[in-house]
């Protein structure tokens, strides 16, 4: 990899489903001295009224799934309480039972939302108000090897967050080491999973500099920050290539969870010509008038390397709220709030260890790359990048070469794109219909694209499935050197390096 040397840190934050059976819900009740009973058969409109606990910009969409329990939430965890039949939605209660589950493996503290969290050297479950539990027929389909009665089972929406993390084997070793105690296994009275709702976010910052305990967090320089935000800006598109169509800018998720960060970067008009642009929510093809252009980087680079620029700024023009593909607000945290990272949104939701670890790599790799190019080129882009403008040649696999990125790791990501670009050929289908929301770390194993997927028939150059129409990455329509929607293929150019005449050796 790129400038390993560059002491970057990372964090992972997984969103996911913990299933767990009726017993292990009564043995705790029972040993914190709790009386409350367990309510299983709530009124759909009461399920409806019992998710006002969830984030206002969720509530559209999710209803509360879990068992309903008498008596008062302890730990001031946030509920919602049916005065009329005398039950409330879960407060700690399934993050109390994963805590015990992950025992064995490290030590794990509970919190109801990811602002009570000061000790960043320890691993934290929090409870996530934009997720609930999954509904009886999808406990019962990828939890089967354990499952009798779903009767006996509920499940609650949480998120498991790890300390701050060194990008070493011993590492990514104590995640797999936690994912694979959550997983359990068929004799297991518990279980996880993941839906649409989830996600793998993965933070990237620097080493605490523990010699200054008032603010031992310390941040990026500017330079690299802004030729990070270039990389960003140019490989958006390309980048979405990567992941399903649920995690791309269109999907219901970017309108909370993934907003683009190329917001400011569009121009004041759009061009108005009919076109057919693919709709990733319903996976179809529809017409539209209404294109959105992307400045021409000239344009671009300008206003990223305004005089006078600073992260405050920068982080505003990337999209200064959290709900983005890659989130900057946290860069602007003050002394006290916590580190001071980059938050990378897009993957969806995984239990993979394998998985984790080469998007947490991949996302490191574009931090590192980024600080070569500053330390080349600290006032500016100046001639080290090989795209003056936008081109239909763009590939995702440039960044790839030009971080050195493992070849195991590229082929694996290769496979990936491969298995996307196929299925989203195959109408109303999306990635976490075909993949198992438990782990798997061979996607070889799923069809029908398994011929695409297999490693010696993922492709390295030319198109994807040659004659096909396949969805677009969402590019922006070029309109005097802007930039625009067009069918991403795997090219020959994808064997270029984006940046000229530059030895990538950090």
């Amino acid at each position: 990899m790129i400038n390993e040397d560059y002491p970057v840190t990372f964090g992972v934050e997984l969103e996911l489903v913990f299933a767990f059976r009726q017993s292990l819900l009564q043995n705790y009740l029972n040993k914190t001295n709790d009386s409350s009973y367990i309510v299983k058969n709530i009124p759909e409109n009461d399920r409806l009224k019992m998710a006002e606990h969830l984030a206002f910009n969720y509530r559209d969409r999710q209803r509360y799934m879990g068992w309903g329990l008498t008596g008062k939430a302890t730990n001031g965890f946030v509920i919602t309480w049916n005065a009329k039949h005398k039950y409330r939605t879960y407060g700690d209660e399934p993050l109390q039972i994963a805590r015990r589950v992950l025992a064995c493996t490290c030590n794990v503290d509970v919190h109801n939302d990811e602002g009570e969290r000061t000790d960043f050297s320890r691993w934290h479950l929090i409870n996530d108000p934009s997720l609930v539990g999954a509904d009886k027929s999808t406990l019962l389909t990828h939890l089967s090897d354990r499952i009798s009665s779903v009767e006996h089972w509920d499940s609650h929406g949480l998120e498991l967050v790890s300390r701050i993390l060194t990008p070493t084997p011993a590492s990514f070793t104590e995640i797999s080491t936690l994912i694979r105690a959550l997983n359990g296994g068929a004799a297991s009275n518990h279980g996880a999973l993941v839906t649409q709702n989830c996600g793998l976010h993965v933070h990237v910052g620097l080493p605490p500099d523990f010699e200054t305990p008032k603010d031992p967090h310390l941040t990026f320089d500017i330079a690299t920050l802004q030729h990070l935000a270039y990389i960003l800006v140019m490989y958006e598109f390309c980048i979405s290539t990567l992941h399903p169509a649920h995690r791309r800018e269109g999907s219901k998720a970017a309108k909370v969870d993934i907003a683009s960060n190329l917001t400011d970067f569009f121009r004041d008009f759009t061009e108005c010509v009919p076109k057919d642009v693919w709709n990733a929510e319903r996976a179809v093809w529809e017409q539209t008038d209404e294109l959105v252009v992307v400045k021409p980087l000239r344009e671009v680079r300008e206003m990223i390397w305004e005089e006078g620029m600073d992260i405050p700024t920068l982080a505003k023009l990337m999209g200064r709220q959290r709900g983005h593909i890659v989130n900057w607000s946290y860069l602007c945290r003050l002394p006290g709030e916590g580190p001071r990272t980059l938050e990378f949104r897009q993957h969806e939701g995984c239990l993979d260890a394998e998985r984790v670890k080469w998007w947490a790599l991949f996302v490191m790799g574009l931090v590192r790359l980024a600080n070569v190019m500053a330390h080349r080129s600290p006032q500016g882009p100046g001639n080290d990048y090989k795209w003056d403008e936008w081109s239909d040649d763009m590939s995702v696999w440039e960044l790839f070469e030009a971080m050195q990125f493992p070849a195991e790791g590229t082929d694996y990501f290769r496979r990936r794109a491969a298995f996307l670009a196929g299925i989203q050929e195959m109408e109303g289908v999306l990635l976490t219909d075909l993949l198992p929301y438990t782990t798997t770390s061979d996607l070889t194993m799923l069809t029908p694209l398994d011929t695409i997927m297999r490693g010696s028939s993922a492709p390295s150059g030319g198109t994807v499935r040659e004659g096909s129409r396949s969805p677009p990455s969402d590019r922006r329509t070029r309109g005097e050197g802007g930039f625009s929607p067009s069918d991403i293929t795997m090219t020959s150019q994808e064997s270029l390096s984006p940046f000229s005449d530059i030895s990538m050796t950090g």
